[in-house]
């Protein structure tokens, strides 16, 4: 798994939830939790998802 696993699986949750902007969202998000948990090739798929909530406030704050 990579890069494109998580995006698919963040996009396929926000679609499911008929979030409008989903593609956008998935990749945004993606890239926020990549730099907050300092993402390298030997990250966790655990890490990842624990810092969604994060990624997600941030994204919030931020961006809308």
């Amino acid at each position: 798994g990579g890069t494109g696993d998580t995006i698919t699986g963040m996009l396929s949750a926000l679609r499911y939830m008929n979030i409008q902007g989903a593609d956008y969202k998935a990749l945004v998000l993606n890239r926020l939790i990549g730099e907050l948990i300092k993402c390298n090739p030997a990250t966790q798929i655990s890490e990842f998802i624990k810092a969604i909530p994060g990624a997600l406030e941030k994204y919030e704050k931020n961006i809308l």
